[in-house]
């Protein structure tokens, strides 16, 4: 009994049979490439193009800036966390109607690494209002910083010795209330161990500072007087939304959409 295949075989060539399959699927392939490279396109600029007039569908959020350099010795650690302290922020909070949770999460202010400089920052949907916040803010901590009795070198390290030695303690009675003689720690008892040893650390280096016979000599003012490095100033464009950015990431879903049916073909069995 004669087979299909066995027919063609006998009417057709078969070299030419087998060239010319190869020559179809090539064809055939190189057509749905370019289809779905066209896809791609499209996707990707429908994308953008959604992405980018999209920052109309949202109310603009302005950034508000100044930067105070506190010209000092071993300030770091306290100016930190005096710019974010109630005892300033809760005045102004008040004098401008906010709550002062959200004037929290509203306000970005702290130590620019590396230097002595104090970045306050206020996100607002007004400009003015942000601009004049960091102002007001500015203006009251620099009145704060001001007015402190100046103090020696040693008798900072000494109140900073004091205040570790004292957490230090307290970590440490923790866990050793916390454990179990033979009992694995749990994950929050490890995190409590390598805080005391962190502390450690940061006490055995002021031990060491505190050792040194020039400190002694050293009775200068570790508070020095604030100053201006950036007025207050409100920046030219919104911090959001920014459409160049939301056109980049329309693009990107765009492409990403496109690679479904690109990755479908490539993967999918033959028939």
């Amino acid at each position: 009994m004669t087979t299909t295949l066995e027919r063609v075989a006998e009417t057709e060539d078969p070299e030419n049979l087998v060239f010319e399959g190869i020559e179809t699927r090539a064809r055939m392939s190189g057509r749905r490439l370019g289809g779905l490279a066209l896809l791609a396109v499209v996707l990707t600029a429908f994308g953008a193009e959604a992405g980018y007039f999209s920052a109309n569908l949202f109310t603009n959020v302005w950034q508000a800036r100044t930067e105070i350099e506190y010209r000092g010795d071993s300030w770091t650690e306290t100016e930190d966390v005096a710019i974010n302290s109630r005892s300033l922020t809760t005045p102004i909070a008040d004098e401008y109607g906010i709550e002062i949770k959200e004037f929290e999460e509203d306000l970005k202010a702290g130590l620019v690494p590396g230097t002595q400089i104090l970045r306050i920052e206020y996100f607002d949907n007004d400009a003015n209002l942000a601009r004049d916040i960091v102002s007001d803010l500015a203006e009251v901590y620099i009145a704060d910083a001001s007015e402190r009795p100046p103090e020696s070198n040693r008798e900072i390290l000494l109140q900073q010795l004091s205040e570790l030695q004292e957490e230090l303690q307290a970590n440490k009675d923790q866990l050793n209330f916390e454990t179990e003689p033979g009992v694995p720690l749990t994950p929050a008892q490890q995190d409590l161990q390598a805080e005391i040893a962190s502390l450690r650390a940061r006490i055995g280096v002021i031990q060491l500072r505190l050792l040194d016979g020039e400190l002694d000599l050293q009775d200068v003012e570790a508070w020095g007087v604030p100053r201006y490095v950036t007025q207050p100033f409100v920046f030219e464009e919104p911090y959001f939304p920014q459409p160049k950015r939301l056109g980049l990431l329309g693009a990107a879903i765009g492409l990403l959409l496109a690679l479904i049916p690109f990755a479908y073909n490539l993967y999918r069995p033959e028939l």
